[in-house]
């Protein structure tokens, strides 16, 4: 009862005060305020962090002077990657650091990057070390000529080792957490890939947790990322109060992009492309192709440099035309029977052709595999291959 009175003091507080600065309240953006011509901020990666949660943000793990505070604000709520399991604990070398800023958007080009060569992370809430081992991390991380190998720490979409649902080992959750829940579900996406920066105003409400505050959440205009909003019932100690919850959201994206300018038609090579992996404010309608999708296709359309590829970029490259003669295999056991048939109509991989046996009138379906080649399909006999 005494911590339910408690939340309700503080969510009194945090109301009148957000109903007092609402009119005045400045929107707010991921992207670094810009700086004057010339000039540069700097940014200061600590040795060692201890963070209380999974989430490890840009503000734990990094420190800045009040000079720059506007150029790293925006993005000191970035999550960096997330700690999970019995003892959990991260690396994050100073390489692996500046990758992360560039993939969310900052300007490296006006930014300083100093400190230690690496960040060794714990969770203050999980059991202490006895041996030392976060202080003993950081002394390594200052003296290290090369760091630790800790590839997909930092990467946004790699799954967390052992990970496990909050249910499970948390039942009390954040409001904050709640809400990352409720977007992923309308949205669709892992939780795990979204980032979504709330206003200062709401920092005290999103502290709030379950128990002994019960919050009945409402975010049915939520539509896609960008600007986010919830209307909260917040009900504690026999009393409710209603808020209004914005955020702006943004989600971690795996993109296949033309690194050159590319003709319309022109066959895409493994050299056109790179993978690289962004945070972006909408959700495409058209599906995100894989960079085995795109190798070997043709450019649906003349597209420059920096173009991202969908389903609606490229155009399959037929591996048979109307008329020409395949290559048909049917494998059965350990005998292989090879046969060779008219193409009634061109295909692309992977797709059913319709095919005659010369001289003949007999039609079959295959499925191409390769240029003017293909394997018989499923639902044919095998007697009519064999014939």
């Amino acid at each position: 009862m005494r911590l339910a009175t408690q939340a309700m003091l503080l969510l009194a507080t945090m109301v009148l005060a957000a109903a007092a600065s609402r009119a005045v309240e400045p929107t707010e953006r991921f992207v670094p305020a810009a700086l004057p011509p010339g000039s540069s901020a700097t940014l200061r990666l600590l040795p060692e962090a201890r963070v209380v949660g999974q989430e490890v943000q840009l503000r734990q793990i990094a420190r800045w002077s009040a000079a720059d505070a506007a150029a790293f604000e925006p993005v000191a709520d970035l999550v960096l990657t997330r700690l999970s399991g019995p003892s959990p604990s991260a690396t994050i070398s100073m390489e692996q650091f500046r990758q992360f800023l560039h993939d969310a958007g900052v300007n490296l080009a006006s930014v300083r990057l100093s400190g230690a060569t690496q960040c060794v992370v714990v969770r203050g809430d999980a059991p202490a070390n006895p041996d030392g081992q976060l202080r003993q991390g950081a002394s390594q991380a200052r003296l290290a000529n090369e760091p630790p190998d800790t590839s997909g720490l930092l990467d946004p979409l790699a799954p967390a080792a052992n990970a496990v649902t909050p249910s499970t080992t948390a039942p009390v959750q954040t409001l904050r957490q709640l809400l990352l829940d409720d977007l992923a579900a309308r949205l669709n996406l892992p939780v795990d890939r979204l980032e979504v920066r709330f206003a200062d105003k709401d920092q005290a409400a999103l502290r709030l947790s379950q128990p002994p505050v019960q919050f009945s959440i409402d975010g049915r205009r939520i539509r896609d990322l960008g600007q986010v909003q919830w209307e909260v019932a917040v009900a504690a100690a026999g009393q409710s109060q209603k808020l209004q919850i914005a955020g702006e959201a943004r989600a971690w994206q795996r993109q296949v992009v033309a690194v050159r300018p590319l003709a319309a038609q022109q066959v895409i090579r493994a050299e056109d492309v790179v993978e690289r992996t962004v945070l972006v404010s909408r959700i495409e309608e058209d599906p995100l192709l894989k960079v085995e999708q795109v190798i070997g296709q043709r450019a649906a359309r003349a597209m420059p440099a920096g173009t991202v590829f969908t389903a609606r970029t490229v155009e399959a490259v037929p591996l048979v035309h109307t008329g020409q003669l395949v290559t048909v295999t049917l494998q059965t056991g350990q005998v292989q029977v090879t046969t060779v048939a008219e193409a009634r109509h061109s295909a692309a991989y992977g797709q059913v052709v319709r095919v005659r046996k010369p001289g003949t009138r007999e039609e079959f379906e295959v499925v191409m595999t390769g240029p003017q080649t293909a394997r018989l399909h499923a639902r044919n006999g095998v007697a009519s291959a064999q014939d």
